[in-house]
């Protein structure tokens, strides 16, 4: 004899299903506006460290004395990328990500790959001219 699910029953677990499969799959990122590209030389240097948290993603350290150059635009602001250190947005997948940065605060990061936008919490940061010697 066979344990029979009542209507209620197989609607809660049709319902459970539901949630957690659009619990895994739920995305971080929204798409951004392809980026502007600018071609530029200039350079600059991360005056503080700051820490960045973007919802359901680890923490990720920006180092003070990393070297950061802007690569172009978006709708969010300002893309820098470094080659100082690996930037990663780790939450359902791992993704390289250069920073977005709009009234001299850290705001997102940007997928390149991806072209999206991810939000975090905006953290002050200090972004000095690197002087030529």
């Amino acid at each position: 004899m066979g344990t029979q699910l009542t209507t209620g029953h197989r609607w809660l677990i049709a319902m459970l299903c539901v949630l957690a499969v659009a619990g895994c799959s739920a995305q971080l990122e929204q798409r951004a506006a392809p980026m502007r590209v600018q071609s530029t030389n200039l350079s600059y240097v991360l005056q503080n460290s700051v820490e960045l948290k973007a919802a359901r993603a680890a923490r990720t350290e920006l180092r003070a004395g990393t070297r950061w150059t802007k690569i172009g635009e978006i709708e969010q602001g300002d893309v820098y990328e470094t080659k100082d250190q690996v930037v990663i947005v780790n939450s359902f997948d791992v993704h390289e990500a250069s920073i977005v940065v709009a009234n001299q605060s850290v705001v997102g990061y940007y997928l390149k790959i991806e072209n999206a936008f991810v939000a975090v919490e905006p953290v002050p940061i200090v972004l000095s001219r690197e002087t030529q010697e």
